[in-house]
This record gives structure tokens, C-alpha cells and sequence, in this order.
């Protein structure tokens, strides 16, 4: 599938950055995990590492926000060094974010882990066997 070269914004999302493309015909993509279809006016997200997914116009507006790359930001010409320096800053930054994203969701799990070994010592105590015994 071939994306229509038009004005490409960098979005940020909780985990992630990715351009978005709209597409304007229906379109078949490979991803990663698989082959997936959408329709003319949904986007194609592709990722920092090029990993491309199907994002509707609903999840665009909710989990998507807008940001311009820090060249688009500048009036001055930067020099190299200048420009690899904020290439690395940002990609640095990405990658804090999805590091943050990653300690949030081992904390999440282990929440549930905690919840459900607490059910288990529940459902092996006597005394809470005989009471939901009496309610049911």
C-alpha cells in the first residue's frame, strides 16, 4: 500500500509518537500482526520504528494530540550538531514516555495480581466459605 505523499503531522499519543496519513480510497495494510483493511477516511498511523495500524477518526480525536516537530518550531537555522542534538533530545523524550507507560502498566498488573491472590486466600478460608455458604 502506497501512502499519499500530503502534509504529514506528528502526532503524540500516551505511549507513542506516529505521523498520520488520511486516506481517501479504501486501502488493504500489512502490519504486524496481519493484514488489515480500512475504508476511505480513516488514517494509517506509522509509528518511529515504521510500525503502521488503522486509527479511526473516533480514536484520532480521543487518544491522538498534535505536535510539530521541533525543525517546525525553529526560525533559525540550526547547525548539525544542533539539529542531531534535538533529534536524540526528542527521541529520548518519546522513549521516557514509553518507559513511563510501561512502569504504569506493570504497576497496573501487578494490582491485579495482588487483588486476585488476595480472592484466592479468601476463597481457601473456612469462615469465608461458610458465610457465602449461607447466603447461597
Amino acid at each position: 500500500m502506497r501512502l499519499k505523499e500530503v502534509r504529514v503531522i506528528l502526532y503524540a499519543h500516551k505511549g507513542f509518537t506516529a505521523t498520520i496519513n488520511k486516506m481517501d480510497e479504501d486501502f488493504k495494510l500489512e502490519t504486524i500482526s496481519g493484514t488489515r483493511y480500512g475504508f476511505a477516511g480513516e488514517y494509517v498511523a506509522t509509528d518511529l520504528n515504521g510500525n503502521q495500524f488503522i486509527v479511526s477518526q473516533e480514536e484520532l480525536e480521543k487518544y491522538y494530540v498534535p505536535v510539530q516537530k521541533a525543525s517546525q518550531q525553529q526560525t533559525k537555522q540550526l547547525s548539525p550538531f544542533e539539529e542531531q542534538h534535538r533529534k536524540l533530545m526528542y527521541e529520548n523524550m518519546a522513549k521516557g514516555y514509553q518507559e513511563m507507560g510501561d512502569i504504569n502498566l506493570e504497576e497496573a498488573n501487578a494490582s491485579v495480581h495482588t487483588y486476585n491472590d488476595g480472592l484466592e486466600e479468601l476463597e481457601q478460608d473456612e469462615e469465608v466459605i461458610s458465610i457465602i455458604n449461607k447466603i447461597y
